[in-house]
Formats: structure tokens, sequence, C-alpha cells
């Protein structure tokens, strides 16, 4: 199980939810986990990092194995956007080949062309 506590109030589901009920103030779907609130779970590391647009994650790590674990992701995570840069880098390459081709060539018919109109003459 992992450990963390909360930086920002949480929302999390709510037990006492009625579904069968209209939607109060009394019954809510989600209720709100104070700042500081220590939460552990399988999943709790998530919360470690910026989900839903936001920036800044919406808790840290509580003990060692947590931490490793957030270490290990981000790294993974890491690993994965500069696989996207480089693939996007080359993508970039290959197409700005194809473009300097496209141009010798134009470049290479127009002046053949114009040879050709200057011995016509």
């Amino acid at each position: 199980m992992y450990k963390v506590v909360t930086l920002v109030e949480v929302q999390t589901p709510n037990p006492d939810f009625d579904r069968l009920q209209p939607i109060t103030d009394d019954n809510f779907p989600t209720e709100p986990l104070p700042v500081g609130t220590e939460i552990e779970s399988v999943e709790a590391w998530r919360l470690c990092f910026p989900q839903y647009g936001d920036d800044f994650p919406r808790a840290e790590p509580a003990d060692d194995l947590t931490r490793a674990k957030v270490e290990a992701e981000q790294k993974r995570i890491n690993a994965r956007k500069a696989e996207r840069e480089r693939l996007e880098r080359e993508r970039v390459e290959e197409a700005n080949k194809v473009r300097a081709a496209r141009r010798k060539k134009r470049l290479a018919d127009r002046q053949a062309a114009a040879a050709k109109r200057a011995a016509k003459k």
C-alpha cells in the first residue's frame, strides 16, 4: 500500500451518497478531504502527479515505498517524453528532406524549361 499526504483539498467518493435521492448539500456524490490528510491506497501514488489539466500535484509521498514508486514513474514519463520528442524531430527532419528534394526538382525542371525555350529561339 502506498501512503501520501494531501497538499490541497481532494474530492473523494461519498460513501453515504444515495443515487436514488436528489443531489443536495447533504447527499452529494463526493466529499472533501482536508489538506494534510494521509491516504493509504494501492492507487494513492497517482495523486503525486498533476491531474486534470492542473500544473501541480495533489499530494506528496509519505513513505519511502511511495517516494520510490513516484520517482520510477517520473523516470518512465520522462523517457516516454524524450522518445516522443526524438520521433518528432526525426519526422520534421524527414519532411524537410522531402521538401528540399521537391524544391530541387522544381528548380531543375524550371531550368530545363528555360533552356528548352532558349534553344527554340
